[in-house]
């Protein structure tokens, strides 16, 4: 009989701290990028795809994923994490799902062209494709379910695809520093 002591327990890697902790931190990232807010009139820009963008280009595909899904399902089981402190399963069904699962792809995506590619200059192919891809998610859920909140708020798309523009252009520069960084941390 084995002592107490010699007993091993063998956890899959897919649950080690290491691998957890990276999903985890970039969950947090982002539920703290959907608090921070730009005022520009009627409707604020919100940082969350800033913190999308890091979490596509800093994990793998995979990681950013699951990392972009648990902040959808935080929101959903109604905890305060969406943009304004709003939560609850009501978001999916309103004028934002399509952004929702935008974000989702997104991450998804960019994680997926960053990794497949491996060059800087691919960095910006992965980060339009995925602004691209939340736009036109969330528009066309917008346009199909919410007519008249589209309508209303056509006219001050512009600003937005200008703010994704700057936010692009802020991650392509933070993001040679930030890899650099994190590979200083040990595991990481």
């Amino acid at each position: 009989m084995k002592n107490v002591h010699q007993l091993s327990v063998s956890i899959p890697e897919r649950y080690h701290v290491k691998t957890l902790l990276p999903i985890l931190v970039f969950t947090g990232l982002i539920c703290l990028g959907a608090q921070i807010r730009i005022p520009t009139g009627q409707t604020p820009i919100v940082m969350t795809t800033v913190f999308i963008y890091l979490t596509g280009l800093l994990l793998d595909k995979n990681k950013a994923l699951i990392a972009t899904a648990l902040y959808v399902i935080l929101g959903l089981i109604g905890l305060p994490v969406f943009s304004g402190g709003n939560g609850g399963f009501e978001h999916i069904y309103g004028p934002t799902g399509g952004y929702l699962i935008g974000f989702m792809a997104a991450a998804w995506l960019i994680g997926g062209i960053s990794q497949k590619f491996r060059h800087p200059s691919s960095n910006l192919t992965a980060l339009v494709t995925a602004s691209l891809t939340i736009h036109s998610l969330g528009i066309v859920w917008m346009k199909t379910h919410f007519p008249e909140i589209w309508d209303a708020s056509r006219m001050i798309y512009g600003n937005y695809l200008v703010a994704d523009s700057l936010k692009i252009l802020f991650v392509l520069l933070i993001t040679p520093w930030l890899k650099y960084r994190l590979k200083q941390i040990k595991n990481w």
